[in-house]
């Protein structure tokens, strides 16, 4: 199968999102591409799309543009095939990995955001429009100042939206058996997100306070706690100051059964 470039794959995701005509004009502005480079780049597209599956259309208008005919079976084959290109991230995939540096560093470059997910400038700048929105309800806000993009707000919520990243990296029923042979598997250790805490001993750890307290934690409960863990560590190791609120889900390590867990936790 023909490759695409990256521009190409882009310009197919926003087809696939919008599934609405894209006219030339809009294409033009975001990719500063002369009509004759986007004519080319619509072409090897549709081409790309007739090897994926035969019934898959793409609609070219001189007067409207062009635009996707796809049904979601449809949709889930084109990404299927995309993500077939190890460089490749959907729009979503690349918000929560943006996201994930904007924890662990105080600022991304501009620069460095480019050259890592091959996007435009344009593309950028709607990303972070979007992730706007979606960082309000964490109550966190993006910057972008000198070239750089950092992330603002409170350590608790930059905690629970850590949290929430890691569910979708470290689903219950793949951390569960993290309790039983305390090793973790090396994709879930090389990840960003993780490469500074040892899950095996969190996991250990949080067996020693099930211990302690003489009863069972519900696998939820458990769960629950592992991710606080795992946020809070992460954090703590990238220099930021953890002030624990009431209902904090490790304030229990306060209580007088646990207080011999501090020291192995602050080894963590």
């Amino acid at each position: 199968m023909e490759l695409l470039s990256s521009r190409q794959k882009e310009l197919l995701e926003r087809l696939l999102v919008e599934r609405d005509y894209l006219s030339l004009k809009q294409i033009k502005d975001m990719y500063q591409l002369s009509p004759r480079t986007i004519r080319q780049d619509l072409l090897e597209i549709e081409e790309w799309l007739l090897e994926v599956g035969s019934d898959i259309n793409m609609e070219r208008s001189r007067k409207f543009g062009a635009r996707l005919l796809v049904n979601d079976e449809q949709e889930q084959l084109i990404l299927k095939a995309l993500h077939k290109s190890r460089d490749f991230m959907t729009q979503a995939e690349r918000w929560k990995d943006m996201q994930r540096r904007l924890l662990l560093e105080p600022y991304v470059l501009v620069n460095e955001l480019y050259d890592c997910y091959q996007i435009s400038q344009n593309t950028l700048k709607n990303d972070v429009n979007r992730m706007k929105q979606q960082l309000a309800d964490y109550e966190l806000e993006i910057r972008r100042e000198n070239r750089k993009i950092s992330l603002r707000g409170s350590e608790r919520h930059k905690r629970m939206l850590f949290m929430d990243l890691l569910k979708d990296l470290v689903p219950e029923e793949t951390v569960l058996p993290l309790f039983v042979t305390g090793q973790a598997s090396p994709v879930l250790s090389n990840d960003r997100l993780l490469s500074s805490c040892s899950l095996g001993e969190v996991a250990t750890l949080i067996n020693q306070i099930e211990s302690a307290e003489g009863d069972k934690f519900a696998d939820e409960s458990k769960y629950e706690l592992f991710l606080a863990c795992v946020a809070q560590i992460c954090r703590v190791k990238k220099r930021s100051r953890i002030q624990l609120s009431i209902d904090d889900d490790l304030r229990l390590l306060a209580q007088r059964p646990y207080w011999h867990l501090h020291e192995p936790f602050a080894r963590l």
